[in-house]
């Protein structure tokens, strides 16, 4: 492909072909970090892959108390 050919829709990598985690890291991202396109074609992937919303949900939250847990220890350092 070269560059006249790449569109600002087309990904490197392919959405389709990224690992799930990364998947929902941006189906659940924002237009902040990601363009609507990125965002809505991984949402599709999800879809096409079985992937639960529950499970989405579970996903962050882990990522979410992974985040907790470090800025606490942050804290405990100063």
């Amino acid at each position: 492909m070269t560059n006249q050919d790449f569109k600002l829709t087309d990904f490197d990598p392919p959405i389709a072909s990224r690992k799930t985690i990364e998947l929902i890291a941006i189906a659940n991202g924002t237009t902040e970090f990601w363009q609507e396109e990125a965002i809505r074609q991984a949402q599709e992937e999800l879809k096409k892959r079985n992937v639960s919303r529950e499970y989405q949900d579970q996903v962050l939250q882990r990522w979410e108390n992974k985040e907790e847990e470090r800025d606490a220890a942050i804290r405990d350092e100063l």
